[in-house]
């Protein structure tokens, strides 16, 4: 399982099961948003005092989401409607994996809205939901950008998704050369992009 935490919190996790010992991990504090994705074994109960005592897992693996990762991956060929991702070949582009249902989207859509303006081809893309709920979303939030959907996920086949909202940089010949999952800011987008040209 994968957890997005905001900053500005504590938190710890627990994992139960019927039969095993229950996990507990240490007390996390999250200065900036964190993500968390690990996988916890779960040891089976052998005797009955074991239901009552608790594993602690000190050291849940974090990752945090304000790092850039380097990736080294081909965008798949995706039709979105009025866009297909064969469009973007040819030009430094920007993607946005984005959910509706997310806290950090409205903010992230108007990063968005505002890197558009200053020329950067940046194309924001809700995952497995509906062109329908792009449409409502690009109305409801004032947006000028164009807001597209990939209601199969046919973007994350070959993907393996850390979280959202997660940018991709795509160079010219339709690589993703980078990742961030979280928000972003105007000026790494800009400074990435730049980079490239």
């Amino acid at each position: 399982y994968g957890f997005v935490l905001p900053a500005g919190s504590k938190y710890y996790l627990k994992a139960e099961s019927i039969g095993k010992r229950t996990a507990v991990s240490n007390i996390l504090t999250a200065d900036e948003t964190i993500f968390i994705n690990d996988d916890w074994e779960l040891i089976p109960v052998w005797k009955f005092w074991q239901f009552f005592s608790d594993i602690k897992i000190l050291n849940p693996k974090i990752i945090n989401t304000n790092n850039w990762i380097v990736q080294n991956f081909a965008l798949s060929n995706v039709n979105l409607g009025e866009l297909s991702t064969l469009d973007i070949r040819g030009k430094t582009t920007v993607v946005g994996l984005i959910s509706s249902w997310h806290p950090e989207s409205n903010e992230y859509l108007k990063t968005v809205d505002e890197l558009t303006k200053k020329q950067i081809n940046f194309i924001p893309i809700l995952v497995q939901e509906k062109p329908s709920i792009a449409n409502f979303l690009k109305r409801r939030g004032g947006y000028e950008v164009n807001i597209f959907a990939d209601p199969d996920g046919e973007l994350l086949k070959d993907v393996n998704l850390s979280g959202l909202p997660t940018t991709w940089i795509v160079n010219k010949f339709g690589q993703v050369v980078n990742q961030k999952i979280g928000n972003i800011t105007t000026n790494e987008i800009l400074d990435i992009v730049t980079s490239l040209h």
